[in-house]
């Protein structure tokens, strides 16, 4: 149901990631219809998953779906996993591009949208979903909205000895994550984590027009092998 909604994508669909080495990058189209489906999907995994979320069908029942109202709004998503110096987390070089159709009823919506998800998270006392700590911030100038979360605990039963050092690789060694949501023109919302100068250089790359990753020499002799199209495309550095 999901892939019917699909057409044939236009455009550079890395357009606006930051430049420079990376792990994984990639972006696609997303038509309105998916999102639905996707809520539905996401549920239907909770309950088939009870010992990991710890959430009854009736509390799955009532979650919250305020989210559906921002996400229509995206058009294309687009993100990448950077490299950064050692010992610094995986997330502190993750960023991701969206294109909605409004940015500021977007940012309206997905702030409501965390916020109905943290009273349902504090109330649900799952394990895996955490609720977020949410205040204004401010990156170049631009008002942004700043998100702090707990990582998430697999149960007990299903942790081993490196689960909590490959979750301090990922998200750094204070056991929280925090993130930022901001406009970087009418249509384009950023997304980043830990580090905000990241944030920062993409918003301003986005302002002046550069099209970042999307003009990456060896990116775009990649992009030429895949099909024409494509609704979807990912990369692998290497290296």
């Amino acid at each position: 149901r999901m892939a019917a909604h699909f057409q044939p994508a236009q455009g550079n669909l890395v357009a606006g990631l930051p430049t420079g080495p990376f792990v994984v990058a990639g972006g696609g189209v997303i038509p309105e219809g998916v999102w639905d489906p996707m809520m539905a999907f996401s549920m239907d995994m909770m309950k088939n998953m009870h010992e990991v979320y710890g959430l009854s069908e009736e509390q799955i029942a009532q979650m919250p779906k305020s989210s559906l109202a921002a996400m229509k709004r995206v058009e294309a998503m687009s993100m990448a996993l950077g490299v950064g110096p050692g010992g610094e987390s995986l997330y502190s070089k993750f960023v991701a591009v969206m294109r909605v159709d409004n940015t500021a009823a977007f940012l309206t919506e997905y702030e409501k949208a965390m916020k109905d998800y943290s009273q349902f998270t504090r109330n649900a006392a799952s394990p895996m979903l955490q609720p977020f700590d949410i205040e204004k911030s401010k990156i170049d100038g631009v008002e942004a909205l700043q998100f702090t979360t707990k990582i998430p605990q697999m149960p007990a039963a299903q942790q081993t000895p490196q689960s909590a050092k490959m979750m301090e690789t990922f998200f750094g060694p204070d056991g929280k994550l925090t993130g930022w949501v901001a406009p970087a023109d009418d249509h384009t919302i950023v997304v980043g984590y830990v580090n905000k100068d990241l944030m920062q250089s993409t918003l301003q790359a986005i302002k002046r027009g550069s099209q970042g990753m999307g003009s990456d020499v060896d990116v775009a002799k990649t992009a030429a092998l895949l099909p024409t199209g494509a609704v979807m495309v990912g990369f692998w550095g290497p290296q």
